[in-house]
């Protein structure tokens, strides 16, 4: 978020861009969501990201500063962290649809989880994870990177719709 872009370089060249509503920085990719979401055309927005990439790489930048590497919560924290997410908001949300979700990993800030029950085969299962969970596990732990769901969709044997 923007209020999270102090201390990182990168952050803020690319918030400073008029349509850029959140970064996201994975190893080593860089995703970027568009404020606009009704506007297809990618191409301004991507030139104007790639260009604030270039100029400051030139610079001799860092797109990480060490203080928020310094500043990373351990993995055992996260943990923590999004369990208590799980717990507490996550899984009281799908219950009532006879959905559960399990953490399955955690890899530095990246978390893995699984989704059970109703939530398994579910058609909104991908809604469910982009504007529930991933809302949630940030609220809790705002430092959680990539979020990925490895449940086989495909296998579910009472999905809610």
């Amino acid at each position: 978020t923007f209020e999270s872009a102090k201390d990182s370089p990168l952050a803020e060249r690319l918030f400073s861009l008029e349509n850029v509503e959140t970064i996201l920085v994975h190893e080593a990719t860089l995703t970027v969501t568009r404020k606009d979401k009704n506007i297809c055309d990618w191409k301004p927005l991507g030139a104007e990201v790639g260009a604030a990439v270039r100029d400051l790489l030139d610079e001799g930048g860092a797109l990480i500063t060490k203080k928020i590497i310094d500043e990373m919560p351990s993995q055992d924290e996260i943990q923590k962290g999004i369990q208590k997410a799980i717990d507490e908001e996550v899984n009281p949300g799908v219950a009532g649809h006879g959905g559960l979700i399990t953490l399955q990993h955690i890899k530095g800030n990246t978390i893995t989880i699984q989704m059970g029950g109703g939530c398994q085969g579910c058609s909104a299962a991908d809604l469910t994870l982009k504007q529930g969970i991933h809302g949630s596990f940030r609220k809790h732990v705002p430092q959680v990177g990539a979020i990925f769901d490895e449940t086989d969709h495909a296998a579910g044997l009472n999905p809610y719709f």
